[in-house]
């Protein structure tokens, strides 16, 4: 997110800076300047929205897949124990500890 939120300053202050030094009666760089700042007043409002309605559903997707990593750990963790498996390190082979 702040990689992005470089970008936009990055350009929002060139653009002021291009529309400060440009040779143009001062009226129309006033315009100008009223409009980005309108425009990005505007992109900003509607970011923010966005953030808010899709922060929660993030926010609860993150959780569910914690909760499911966590419930596929432990039956793995269940299934190693009732089979008493041990992994070969070497050969790709598994096997139990009786062999």
């Amino acid at each position: 997110m702040g990689y992005l939120r470089g970008i936009f300053h990055g350009v929002v202050v060139g653009t002021v800076i291009g529309i400060a030094v440009a040779p143009q009666p001062g009226e129309k760089t006033r315009d100008q300047m009223q409009a980005l700042f309108e425009t990005t007043r505007k992109t900003v409002k509607t970011a923010r929205k966005t953030a808010q309605f899709i922060a929660p559903r993030a926010r609860n997707a993150v959780n569910n897949a914690s909760d499911a990593v966590e419930t596929v750990r432990g039956q793995v963790e269940r299934a190693r124990r009732s089979h008493d498996y041990e992994p070969s390190s070497r050969n790709g082979h598994h096997h139990t500890k009786d062999q």
